[in-house]
């Protein structure tokens, strides 16, 4: 699937947003046994045959927090001249009519 689409494109628009606002895990999955624990049916089975894990509510509760990103972290990051801590304090220059820059590329990882 294409991650943008034009506003002359309303299916793509609606599939792209659907997509985007999906939650982190199936509701179609996810219901409570008789005894108060939460089961959740995997997906696809583990290797060794479970269908279905079971937790107990606050356990659950827990997990799904850790899904949730602390507040104002960038989920974005960046490296080399876009760092924000970065060491190299200009950025390099790029001539569009020689295709050549005037810096080597020092962004290597590694």
């Amino acid at each position: 699937m294409k991650s943008f689409a034009n506003a002359d494109e309303p299916e793509k628009l609606e599939r792209l947003c659907r997509y985007i606002s999906r939650p982190a895990i199936s509701e179609q999955r996810l219901s409570i046994t008789d005894h108060g624990k939460v089961r959740y049916e995997l997906k696809t089975p583990y290797r060794d045959g479970p269908t279905h894990v079971f937790f107990e509510p606050l356990d659950f509760i827990g997990k799904l927090a850790a899904l949730i990103p602390p507040p104002r972290l960038n989920l974005t990051r960046y490296f080399c001249v876009f760092a924000p801590k970065s060491n190299l304090k200009t950025l390099p220059q790029f001539d569009i009519y020689t295709n050549q820059s005037s810096q080597k590329d020092s962004c290597h990882r590694g």
